[in-house]
């Protein structure tokens, strides 16, 4: 399989981890998905605006090719040395690999069975935002605005928007591949490569896109949080979207993600 040249779709509910940080950074939100469809309703419904938004723009439709070209560039990541009172993983190091780890960390999203893409994306907010930032009435946006995304999202997979999801069902995410846009003492910005599926069923078919989206930390309270700070003027700059084992992802500039156990 190859490139097929056509509209892309600007999934913004697909890849729980934008909706929230939406909210907190600056971000381009870019995808391609591996097999070509029509949009469905609802499916491309965005947020509220975040601050500093740069403009999604058409790119060609992605499919991965059938021929594997292994990474020219890996990165071990190190882990977390502690975890937030729901669970995800924090403490990590004072160093950019720590920030694109911290990211990795953030992508990650399993929602199925009674677990919703609003009690993933509410974790992201709750472990990887500094305290001194979650007021009341920032809490209480993001709670409205992961459950707008959870129920759209289910609404475009053809499911009930409330309640578990049926079994065989699945919305999750995770960082494949990172590139960065600049590093400084206390603040990293990234372009992050994120693998995305929905399966609505245990006999319907899984439907997969990436999403590259730029991100900013911050070095706070200890930890690397999100930040709202610009990331730069090269955030606009996308590298284009390839998967790993595509010699396209070498040609982009992306470094393939391992963690160290």
């Amino acid at each position: 399989m190859g490139r097929r040249r056509g509209r892309s779709t600007v999934l913004w509910t697909v890849g729980g981890l934008l909706a929230t940080v939406a909210i907190l950074t600056t971000y381009s939100a870019l995808t391609s998905e591996e097999q070509p469809t029509s949009a469905r309703p609802g499916a491309t419904a965005p947020p509220p605006t975040p601050r500093n938004t740069a403009t999604p723009i058409p790119l060609e439709t992605y499919s991965a090719p059938a021929t594997w070209t292994e990474p020219t560039r890996w990165q071990a990541l190190p882990r977390g040395s502690r975890a937030a009172a729901n669970g995800r993983e924090t403490g990590f190091p004072d160093s950019v690999d720590g920030a694109v780890a911290m990211l990795v960390a953030a992508s990650a999203i399993n929602a199925q069975g009674s677990r919703s893409l609003a009690d993933e994306q509410w974790a992201i907010y709750a472990a990887y935002t500094a305290s001194s930032e979650q007021s009341a009435a920032l809490s209480q946006k993001v709670r409205e605005g992961t459950a707008r995304t959870d129920a759209s999202t289910r609404a475009a997979m053809g499911l009930e928007t409330t309640g578990p999801m049926p079994s065989g069902a699945h919305i999750r995410s995770q960082a494949v591949g990172f590139k960065i846009i600049r590093s400084a003492p206390g603040i990293v910005s990234t372009h992050l490569l994120v693998r995305s599926t929905q399966k609505a069923g245990e006999l319907q078919p899984e439907k997969v896109s990436y999403i590259v989206c730029a991100l900013s930390v911050a070095w706070r309270e200890g930890d690397w949080k999100f930040t709202a700070r610009p990331t730069s003027d090269r955030a606009d700059e996308a590298p284009a979207i390839a998967a790993p084992g595509d010699a396209a992802f070498n040609s982009a500039g992306w470094t393939a993600i391992r963690q160290a156990s």
